[in-house]
């Protein structure tokens, strides 16, 4: 399974500030699903490199976060 990354991502004031808890932990799905650094929660899925592939893997990713 993939590593879903527990450090704050980007500028860490900021996303702490504007992210609620849920969006957080959405973001370091994505990261780890997509191999991004710091998407952010405005970002695109498929822009990012999102693909069919991936729409199967992040609720296995999602389901072992909580």
């Amino acid at each position: 399974m993939l590593a879903v990354r527990e450090a704050p991502i980007g500028d860490e004031a900021q996303q702490q500030a504007v992210l609620s808890p849920v969006e957080r932990a959405l973001v370091r799905v994505w990261s780890a699903v997509l191999n991004v650094d710091a998407p952010s929660v405005d970002a695109n899925f498929f822009d990012l490199g999102g693909h069919s592939a991936h729409m199967l893997i992040l609720p296995l990713v999602i389901s072992d976060l909580l």
